[in-house]
């Protein structure tokens, strides 16, 4: 008996969410990322919020970000 080892990539992944949008609908801006992954094949392992904070610099015109963090 031969035992056979499967390797599974696992990626981490930042992302930065627009602060206002995400307060107004947050499982509906999250969702969208984890809809994605799972439409490519993937499987999320873990998805959460990370922080809110001050960008270094306005993107957008934007100068908070929701920062969102996925495995």
């Amino acid at each position: 008996f031969r035992s056979i080892v499967l390797t599974v990539n696992t990626y981490e992944c930042l992302l930065i969410f627009d602060s206002g949008r995400y307060s107004r609908d947050p499982s509906g801006v999250s969702g969208q990322f984890d809809r994605f992954v799972k439409e490519a094949g993937g499987e999320m392992l873990v998805s959460r919020i990370w922080e809110e904070r001050k960008l270094a610099y306005p993107i957008r015109g934007q100068r908070k970000g929701t920062y969102w963090l996925n495995y």
